[in-house]
């Protein structure tokens, strides 16, 4: 067989498997068809969410209920005593709605002061006091020797909702809900239902919930404070054993506040 006898043969073989490929353009639509139907799957399970937290929250501003709590900040001691309120619920429009925040405040009177006395210590605390949206301040103590961080007690949480038409998914991102920091899940249309949105309300009214258990976790809010108890006694220790001249046998307001309250949950249970 000659070269261009073999070119041709290669050309023609070439050709036969681009034709028995997939046709690129009707790749194209096949996945516009796809997120048009998840889009139509999305829709009406977000207007869902929407409408019950439209009318979860003017509920919420009429009855006005007493809801507090605290919030640990890690190494540092804890905001108490926060009322919930001011709800809001916020979208770019309500007619199609492709993502809303259902959002609202904790906060107290006054402001709180934390002493760092290790200064790259002090610096991690500044930058997870900025990262949490924390409004404080920080005043550097003389040569070196640490900050004080003066926290207003006030902690912004929110549910933000956002549809995914490409995943087939809708996004829900948790804001300093019962503790700091953020938590994301992420739900198939049919797992958005009455259950799930019941569980959620619970959860902004502190209330015993099955929000966790739904989402395939097995943990206790009990045992969750617990276990975050346990970790800032340790934390405490270990930092005042570094950075204190008497070692360990000194024990910080929040190690004492946090022993006392284990032992008095400890005592009372049956």
């Amino acid at each position: 067989m000659g070269l261009l006898d073999e070119l041709k043969q290669e050309a023609q073989e070439l050709k036969a498997r681009e034709e028995e490929g997939p046709d690129p353009a009707q790749a194209n639509v096949n996945a516009d068809t796809d997120a048009e139907q998840a889009r139509r799957m999305l829709g009406p399970k977000m207007k869902a969410l929407y409408n019950y937290f439209k009318e979860f929250n003017e509920h919420l501003n009429v009855v006005s209920p007493d809801v507090s709590g605290d919030y640990l900040l890690e190494g540092l001691g804890t905001l108490t005593n926060l009322r919930q309120g001011d709800y809001k619920l916020a979208t770019d429009d309500p007619k199609s709605i492709q993502k809303f925040t259902f959002h609202w405040s904790c906060s107290g009177s006054g402001r709180q002061e934390f002493k760092v006395t290790n200064p790259i210590l002090a610096e991690k605390h500044r930058e997870a006091l900025w990262n949490l949206n924390l409004r404080f301040n920080k005043r550097d103590l003389q040569s070196g020797a640490g900050a004080v961080f003066v926290v207003e007690a006030f902690v912004p949480v929110s549910f933000e909702f956002e549809a995914d038409p490409v995943k087939n998914v809708i996004s829900l991102k948790l804001k300093n809900l019962g503790a700091l920091g953020t938590v994301n899940h992420f739900y198939p249309p049919d797992k958005i239902n009455v259950e799930l949105m019941d569980e959620l309300a619970k959860c902004v009214l502190r209330r015993p919930n099955r929000f966790d258990e739904l989402n395939g976790e097995k943990m206790s809010d009990t045992l969750r404070q617990r276990i975050r108890e346990n970790l800032e006694i340790e934390r405490e220790r270990r930092d005042t054993e570094l950075h204190s001249p008497g070692g360990g046998a000194q024990k910080s307001s929040v190690t004492q506040r946090l022993k006392g309250s284990l032992f008095r949950r400890k005592s009372g249970a049956k």
